[in-house]
């Protein structure tokens, strides 16, 4: 299932500070990075609860990485209640990393989608 354009749209017209946070698949280019920014990758797509030999549906995991300089607590939140209501499940959120090379914030948001066969 390709869930990028759920990611896209759920995280269209975010801000942070006032200001428009870019989102890229897997890369951002350095220049688009400002104070936040996102990335995101999908690492499986598999079929799941089986009748028959056949899948029944499919299960999408993937993760939205949050880099921000400062404060990020609001913008991560506002993250989890976006993805949440484009029917993303969350799983695991961080651990939030302090990276010295690039003075971001690094914040991973896993979640999962449930693709139902019909």
């Amino acid at each position: 299932m390709n869930i990028n354009p759920i990611i896209e749209s759920a995280l269209s017209g975010l801000l942070h500070n006032g200001k428009a946070v870019n989102i890229a698949p897997l890369v951002l280019d350095s220049t688009k990075k400002g104070d936040c920014y996102c990335t995101y990758y999908t690492y499986l797509d598999q079929d799941e609860a089986f009748a028959d030999d056949e899948p029944q549906d499919s299960v999408t995991y993937g993760t939205v990485d949050l880099f921000c300089k400062g404060n990020h607590k609001t913008t991560l939140r506002e993250i989890k209640t976006r993805l949440r209501a484009a029917g993303l499940i969350l799983g695991e959120v961080g651990p939030e990393l302090y990276e010295d090379d690039t003075k971001y914030t690094h914040v991973p948001i896993n979640f999962y989608i449930e693709d139902t066969e019909e």
